[in-house]
């Protein structure tokens, strides 16, 4: 009866969710036109950036009507999943890779091969490796890879010139850039007043379970065993990469604590943190954002197993129940075509082209506004890299992995008995029917 009632108390709070987010009214319909609708996430800037790409579309294909739903990131799968088992989701949208396996899994999502082989225009050679197979699922294809990028160090170049330190992105083109050299010009760049408050840190402190992956990956290591069976978070590899990203807050104090970087204080844009680890998504924030110094990025930094984090991107997938197929990818297409590309990719610096050719034109790799180091985004981006994708169980065991990396970074935990406690949840998980 609890069940019940609790079912209940759920359809109707999501009642008014999923009505005003439902596909299935007519206030948006344009008569005469073929009518599809859309949903993304993002910052308020990206609604821009969605309705120039509509209008552009709607201009190319006359027939066609887009309507677009944006809803704010932190609700967005809450409100994407109830769509979906409601019967109302968009018929074009996007999802997270972490998403993408479980919605493939449960039918959600329309298989793209089919559209792509009758496609004249598709040529899947004109992308890269690694955003053409973000939407790979059991050997088929449910997914265009969109909003392409990669994590980067954006770095102050004002503070790096003041103290007379060399700028990473030289490093890197010396074959010098390991995190070793980062941890020693952190140091050079963090600085403390006389009675040892911080007033400027060297660089910021990567404490996600997707950095912490790559960082480990780099390092040498791996998260799980090859038929993801095996949890390898508690190996000595592992062991030392989040032993070595907890020390630059406790024993080298060369990063902000999570509740220092919480509260903004030392935020990149305060211009009182040398470097940052984030996306490359962040430049057109970081360009609204900066005007008091003069800033620029580099690749992340190399371990004995490469680059930590490699090129990933987000999925445009299209409903599977969707009637208006043509049109749908007619739109998909064009969000992943020249058109859409240069205006992200170029104009805005939103994200990396996704296609060879402009990737690697002169008009995508010079730049007047910051950051200018452009072949940074695309640095090794032709290096055989292996394309991990999230299966079905990702989110279940990289939330767990996250709730043992609190206890590490907030309670000050020891690395190895932590990651081994949670290898033996992240175990069961893997491991259960």
């Amino acid at each position: 009866m609890k069940t019940l009632l609790k079912v209940a108390v759920f359809l109707l709070l999501a009642a008014p969710v999923a009505y005003r987010f439902s596909v299935a009214g007519t206030d948006h319909i344009v008569p005469g036109k073929t009518n599809i609708t859309y949903m993304a996430w993002g910052y308020p800037g990206h609604l821009r950036t969605e309705r120039q790409l509509i209008e552009k579309f709607e201009e190319l294909n006359p027939d066609v009507h887009v309507h677009f739903i944006m809803a704010p990131m932190s609700s967005y799968f809450d409100k994407l999943g109830i769509m979906l088992a409601s019967g109302t989701a968009p018929d074009v949208f996007r999802v997270f890779p972490t998403y993408f396996a479980h919605y493939s899994k449960v039918g959600y999502l329309k298989q793209l091969d089919p559209l792509m082989a009758a496609d004249p225009e598709y040529d899947p050679d004109d992308f890269f490796k690694q955003a053409r197979d973000v939407g790979l699922y059991q050997g088929g294809h449910y997914a265009l890879g969109v909003i392409f990028g990669r994590m980067l160090i954006y770095y102050n170049k004002t503070l790096f010139a003041q103290a007379g330190v060399e700028e990473p992105w030289d490093a890197f083109r010396e074959g010098r850039w390991t995190w070793d050299e980062m941890l020693q010009t952190a140091k050079k760049l963090t600085r403390y007043d006389e009675n040892g408050r911080p007033i400027q840190f060297g660089m910021n402190f990567p404490g996600g379970t997707s950095h912490i992956i790559n960082m480990i990956k780099s390092n040498g290591g791996e998260a799980l065993s090859e038929d993801e069976t095996e949890c390898l978070l508690d190996s000595p590899m592992a062991v030392e990469t989040v032993r070595w990203t907890q020390d630059l807050v406790e024993k080298w104090h060369v990063a902000p604590t999570p509740e220092q970087a919480t509260m903004g204080i030392f935020s990149f844009e305060s211009g009182k943190l040398a470097m940052e680890i984030d996306s490359s998504g962040e430049t057109p924030r970081l360009r609204d954002a900066i005007k008091d110094f003069d800033w620029d990025v580099a690749p992340m930094p190399y371990g004995e197993g490469g680059p930590s984090g490699g090129f990933g991107a987000h999925c445009l997938v299209m409903n599977a129940k969707t009637e208006k197929v043509d049109a749908s990818w007619r739109f998909m297409t064009f969000v992943t075509g020249p058109v859409a590309e240069h205006l992200l990719a170029v104009e805005e610096r939103r994200c990396i082209p996704t296609r060879r050719e402009l990737a690697f034109s002169e008009e995508y790799l010079s730049s007047q506004e910051p950051p200018f180091n452009m072949q940074a985004f695309i640095a090794d981006i032709d290096k055989p890299q292996e394309i991990v994708l999230p299966d079905e169980k990702y989110l279940e065991w990289t939330t767990e992995f996250q709730a043992y990396l609190d206890q590490i970074y907030l309670g000050g935990r020891d690395p190895k008995e932590t990651l081994e406690e949670a290898c033996v949840r992240i175990e069961n998980i893997l491991n259960e029917d």
